[in-house]
């Protein structure tokens, strides 16, 4: 089988008669073969990734500033060291209140979303392994909770952020 089936066994049909004049998918199979209009838009954002990445890290520094020293949330630690793009904005909460806090945000008007749903909860992998068996993607993903962060977020919008999100912090 070659990459470049895309799952198919397609250099079978080319090279021999065992098919009998067809090709068929015969595992799972993907084509990453990106269109020009994507590579257009790509380095179009690449002309653009310090000004987002520095837009981001703002936000995020205005938002840790903004939130700190409240109970029931903590931040996604960066390793020393490392470095991030913000590409998202994550608080962790208490799992217990994980989907009230985000009904809340939202009421509030904070699109406040789940994130990093762990791969054996998908569909397509059920079945090959439990919550218990991953303990570690379950203990983060019961308690991530992601806030918006992206560039265009005007600082009244950044602000609403902060205030909705502590005032619902502290009614827990």
């Amino acid at each position: 089988m070659y990459i470049r089936e895309k799952g198919t066994n397609k250099q079978s049909f080319l090279i021999d008669n065992k098919t009998k004049g067809f090709y068929e998918y015969v595992t799972i199979g993907s084509s990453f073969v990106q269109s020009n209009i994507l590579g257009a838009l790509g380095i179009s954002q690449l002309k653009k990734l310090d000004w987002i990445t520095n837009e981001r890290k703002k936000i995020a520094e205005f938002y840790i500033e903004g939130l700190k020293g409240l109970p029931n949330i903590e931040f996604i630690r960066i390793t020393e060291g490392a470095e991030t793009n913000w590409h998202i904005f994550g608080i962790l909460v208490p799992p217990e209140y994980k989907y009230w806090i985000m009904d809340a945000l939202r009421a509030e008007g904070i699109m406040a979303n789940v994130h990093y749903t762990p791969l054996h909860r998908n569909k397509f992998y059920y079945g090959l392994a439990n919550d218990d068996e991953m303990e570690g993607s379950m203990k983060f993903f019961n308690r991530l909770l992601r806030i918006p962060i992206y560039p265009s977020l005007t600082q009244e919008e950044r602000e609403k952020v902060v205030e909705g999100t502590r005032k619902v912090l502290k009614q827990l």
